[in-house]
C-alpha cells in the first residue's frame, strides 16, 4: 500500500509542476488523427480529450 501512496504523491507533484509551467493543458489535448478523435467521441470517458 505504501508504494501506491508514494506513486500518488509523485503523480500529484508532477501535475502541479506541469500546471505551474502552464504545460498541463497540452496533455489534455493531444495531437490526434481524425479516426482517433472519432474514437474519443465514442468513448467519452477519456479524461479531458475531446
Amino acid at each position: 500500500m505504501a508504494g501506491h501512496i508514494e506513486s500518488s504523491f509523485s503523480v500529484a507533484a508532477w501535475i502541479q509542476e506541469m500546471d505551474r509551467r502552464g504545460a498541463l493543458e497540452s496533455y489534455f489535448s493531444p495531437p490526434l488523427s481524425i479516426p482517433e478523435r472519432q474514437t474519443v467521441m465514442l468513448e467519452e470517458w477519456i479524461l479531458g480529450v475531446w
